[in-house]
């Protein structure tokens, strides 16, 4: 799947933190490729501005349009999918997850 940076790093964060075994190896595998390689924080100058309650990502702009091929699996989809569900029901549903929903629920991949 297309995921630009942004929707990297928040995928990242919605990510489940406890599970049954098989689940929780596949979404650790998916972190991995979730990361920023090596050449992609150079290339895109990603990095973490440090702040009192966490930090706040930026790249440049040749970052704002990249987009990388990302295997999401089967198992790490349908998590990824109950937990936005989960969130969208509830009225939780933030605006910086809304692109992540439109891909993994309705299948919108031109987001």
């Amino acid at each position: 799947m297309k995921l630009r940076i942004n929707e990297r790093i928040n995928l990242l964060e919605i990510l489940p933190k406890e599970n049954d075994f098989l689940t929780m190896k596949k979404i650790g595998e998916l972190a991995k490729r979730l990361n920023f390689t090596d050449e992609e924080v150079k290339k895109y100058e990603i990095q973490v501005i440090p702040a009192q309650k966490g930090g706040q990502w930026t790249w440049n702009r040749k970052g704002q349009d990249y987009k990388a091929d990302i295997e999401i699996g089967e198992i790490s989809e349908k998590e990824i999918v109950e937990v936005l569900k989960k969130k969208n029901e509830e009225k939780q549903l933030k605006a910086f997850e809304v692109s992540l929903y439109g891909k993994f629920v309705e299948k919108n991949f031109e987001e």
